[in-house]
């Protein structure tokens, strides 16, 4: 839970607490990797494809709008395919 939250910092400030949107944001992105059942266990406890699920998971937090590595990957597919 708390690694999935990390990801829901940059759209923060710095002395913001976590709010119910914030929360319900990690739930959904847990629940879309099926990994809301293990939620409460320490990430270095988790097996490797359950830390590349709870990854994803964070990924899933950052609104589509914001640009990052989504984006960018979209943007080289699209690329790729007209070239």
């Amino acid at each position: 839970m708390e690694v999935v939250t990390m990801g829901r910092n940059p759209h923060k400030g710095v002395l913001d607490r976590e709010t119910t949107s914030d929360r319900q944001i990690v739930e959904n992105a847990l629940d879309r990797v099926r990994m809301l059942w293990p939620a409460d266990r320490v990430f270095a406890t988790l097996s490797g494809g359950e830390r590349q699920r709870v990854l994803a998971a964070r990924a899933l937090t950052h609104p589509a709008s914001s640009g990052g590595w989504l984006s960018c990957s979209a943007w080289r597919a699209r690329s790729c395919r007209t070239r």
